[in-house]
């Protein structure tokens, strides 16, 4: 697994750095022959859709962050050396309130990407276009 952040020097706009970052990471994974997925994606500068574009470029499954809105703190967990609290995890962080109409996520239409769960032969490109009027899903595979 991999975190992909932007570091703190570099501008959102880093589509070549991302590329470069998902190819030695696949590199790694390849070395050590292990499986490869992209963990913590984008962090907080909105760079996100870049991300996950690259996770499709690459053939890569990712995860998002703080999908939880809720945690709870007790004087003990609070002062305590473990990231649990009573209730979730507030050390490590949460997001934001669900959206109390649809009962979903804030940045849901955001995180939700249509993928190939399994297909009959071999991938050689996946892309999701999110912003397309209809949400566009296309898998080019070889039998």
């Amino acid at each position: 697994a991999d975190r992909h952040l932007t570091p703190p020097q570099l501008p959102t706009e880093y589509k070549i750095l991302t590329n470069v970052q998902f190819d030695e990471q696949i590199k790694v994974a390849q070395k050590l022959g292990t499986g490869f997925m992209l963990t913590e994606t984008a962090g907080l500068d909105g760079n996100f859709e870049q991300v996950a574009d690259a996770a499709d470029r690459h053939l890569t499954s990712f995860a998002t962050w703080e999908w939880k809105s809720f945690c709870r703190e007790t004087p003990e967990t609070i002062n305590s050396t473990s990231q649990n609290a009573a209730f979730g995890a507030c050390k490590t962080g949460y997001g934001q309130n669900w959206n109390s109409t649809t009962n979903l996520p804030v940045k849901a239409s955001r995180y939700a990407r249509t993928y190939a769960r399994a297909v009959a032969g071999n991938v050689v490109s996946m892309k999701f276009d999110r912003l397309s009027t209809k949400a566009e899903f296309s898998l080019k595979y070889i039998l």
